[in-house]
């Protein structure tokens, strides 16, 4: 198991906030810069895939040193493409074979699957609902003032998806408490870990945004983690269709 607790979320985000820094230090004095002990923080990174500090360092290192993803683009174009493919391998690395498998269950076996959303994520979601709707999947898109009233109506074997960048839409959150409080099961999906949908939900997955811990500024240019979970899940969810399992 990979499931990272609170303390190596608070390293992971703290490495990947400070890894212009952090690639000139050694572990004892990111540890001290971090509050936490160098035990943990090789822990946190083993539970990423890393054999250890010196890869991942490296593996950051030949990242800074990268600047040409496309040919032919100037070094500042390069490096809008370069942000982008970060936001994408980080939100992969967040991601957790036993979370990923547990929510294409709860959606396999949900009666109906609601993905509640408002806003830039009006789009995702709807997006998201139509592909589940192509596997067979009875699912449906809120972003109306009134979802509360419609969930209400549904049994308690409906899965409800919270999408949401912040995980702080007064909306949104409120309607996962319910359908929680209700007996339905409740997955989050957001860039913040602390945030009161997280508090509101049975199960999480996180999209790696560059401030995960603080404020974080929803716009078009920082959705594209999101839309890589729900691609991503769409196509595990055809996977468990056809081969039972994923894990």
């Amino acid at each position: 198991m990979n499931h990272l607790t609170s303390v190596e979320i608070y390293i992971w985000n703290y490495l990947e906030e400070n890894k212009a820094k952090i690639i000139q230090m050694t572990v004892a004095q990111i540890a001290e810069s971090a509050h936490v002990s160098p035990s943990s923080i090789i822990r946190t990174l083993k539970k990423k895939n890393f054999s250890g500090f010196s890869e991942y360092k490296n593996m950051e290192k030949q990242k800074l040193n990268r600047h040409d993803w496309i040919y032919g683009l100037t070094k500042d174009a390069n490096q809008v493409v370069s942000e982008n493919i970060e936001e994408l391998l980080m939100t992969v690395r967040l991601l957790e074979s036993e979370n990923l498998a547990k929510v294409v269950e709860n959606i396999f076996h949900a009666a109906s699957v609601v993905i509640i959303s408002r806003g830039l994520s009006v789009r995702i979601a709807d997006s998201f609902a139509r592909d589940l709707q192509f596997l067979d999947v009875k699912a449906v898109s809120l972003y109306q003032d009134n979802m509360q009233a419609y969930l209400e109506k549904l049994p308690r074997n409906t899965f409800v998806i919270g999408l949401s960048l912040s995980g702080e839409t007064d909306l949104i959150v409120a309607t996962a408490q319910k359908a929680k409080r209700d007996g339905k099961k409740v997955l989050a999906i957001t860039g913040n870990y602390k945030s009161r949908l997280v508090e509101q939900s049975d199960l999480l997955l996180l999209a790696y945004q560059k401030n995960m811990s603080g404020k974080i500024l929803v716009d078009y240019n920082n959705m594209l983690p999101l839309e890589l979970i729900i691609h991503l899940l769409i196509q595990l969810y055809k996977q468990y269709k056809e081969y039972g399992a994923i894990v």
